[in-house]
């Protein structure tokens, strides 16, 4: 019972400095924010509100698509590959639809030309 009331324990220490060290970052944003809004206008960067093209936006989607689905990938896959070999049929049988559902987005951005380097 020790053992696990420890565990615990850490983990709310864990929690409740990630909240403080939160909640501590918005006082300063706000107090910061305070002193500098009576300063000049900052210049906005010239590309906002410039609409993206249609072959840019297929561009960025096309660069965005591969790098989600490899990073889903691997936050799923990973845990799931260290442990399958011990669980057996039914670790493999619930890793399928993760695999399948990473292998229709493979094929979705390969019909796309999302993998095409020119």
């Amino acid at each position: 019972m020790g053992e696990y009331s420890a565990e615990y324990a850490a983990w709310a220490l864990l929690v409740a400095l990630g909240t403080g060290l939160a909640l501590l970052l918005l006082v300063v944003r706000r107090r910061v924010a305070r002193r500098d809004a009576a300063g000049p206008p900052i210049p906005a960067p010239r590309s906002v509100g410039r609409r993206l093209s249609s072959r840019a936006r297929d561009a960025l989607f096309l660069v965005a698509v591969p790098i989600g689905v490899l990073q889903v990938g691997l936050l799923l896959l990973y845990p799931w590959a260290t442990v399958v070999r011990e669980l057996g049929r039914p670790a493999l049988l619930a890793g399928l639809p993760v695999l399948a559902a990473l292998g229709v987005g493979l094929i979705h951005v390969w019909r796309r030309g999302g993998l095409e380097w020119d």
